[in-house]
């Protein structure tokens, strides 16, 4: 048992919890006299996990990429000895995502019952302050899932989506959290054209270059060689002014000979 010395007036603040060791007031700093106890902090009642899953593989790769849906688990367990009262479960739409509408069912240990979308606000029914899961009782464990289609293009310099629940329950709170790393393809497409079709000897004609960003990640250090002809002049279409081909971009070169 280790009690603190309290101010005058002060109340206690602390939560019960398990120690042993001298009072403050008592113990001494001097040989035998310091004397450190051990501390169990209280736990949680409940644990909670996070996990996401490839739901959707567009292109069949196997690896979670532009336009693939995600599909993200909680799981709320009880930890407790007595029924935990008000559990709520809250969450977000991770960046560069979007919701998949009536996606978010909820099992509570009798089978999956739909949680319905927002009316007001975002559709998404875990943000915005939660959703109320109700009491746990012993060895419950409820389940939660909903899904995410991750954006394509995928435009943020962050290859990764990251998402946090939260778990609250009275004064007790916890959080479960999943990051996925999401594969960007680099991919450039180009198309010549010629001033003219048909042109006579020692007639000067001026190539055209078109190049677009037809990948999932953006481009820097774009350079145009053509071996019939030299040197190609970049043209214009940086609209970012940054020398990198982003996903909305078209550059232009040209070249005469």
């Amino acid at each position: 048992h280790y009690v603190c010395d309290l101010s005058s007036g002060q109340g206690p603040t602390a939560k019960f919890a398990a120690a042993w060791g001298q009072a403050p007031g008592i113990a001494t700093d001097a040989q035998p006299g310091l004397d450190l106890g051990p501390t169990v902090p209280p736990a949680l009642p409940f644990a909670a996990g996070k996990a996401a899953d490839l739901l959707v593989d567009n292109n069949g790769d196997g690896q979670v990429g532009p336009g693939d849906t995600l599909l993200y688990t909680v799981l709320i367990q009880y930890s407790s000895r007595v029924t935990v009262e008000h559990v709520i479960l809250s969450d977000t739409v991770p960046l560069s995502t979007t919701y998949v509408l009536c996606t978010t069912p909820l099992d509570k240990g009798a089978g999956s019952s739909p949680i319905p979308d927002d009316t007001a606000g975002t559709p998404f029914p875990l943000d915005e302050g939660g959703v109320q899961l109700g009491d746990m009782a012993v060895t419950a464990i409820f389940t939660a899932t909903f899904q995410v289609v991750i954006d394509d293009p995928f435009v943020s310099p962050v290859q990764r989506v990251r998402n946090i629940a939260e778990v609250t329950a009275g004064p007790d709170k916890t959080t479960a959290e999943v990051e996925t790393p999401i594969k960007l393809v680099g991919r450039i497409d180009i198309e010549k054209t010629a001033s003219d079709v048909t042109v006579a000897a020692n007639t000067v004609v001026t190539y055209t270059y078109t190049i677009s960003n037809t990948g999932s990640l953006v481009l820097s250090n774009v350079q145009v060689v053509d071996d019939k002809c030299s040197p190609v002049t970049f043209v214009g279409g940086d609209s970012g002014g940054d020398g990198i081909l982003g996903l909305d971009e078209v550059w232009t070169y040209t070249c005469s000979a």
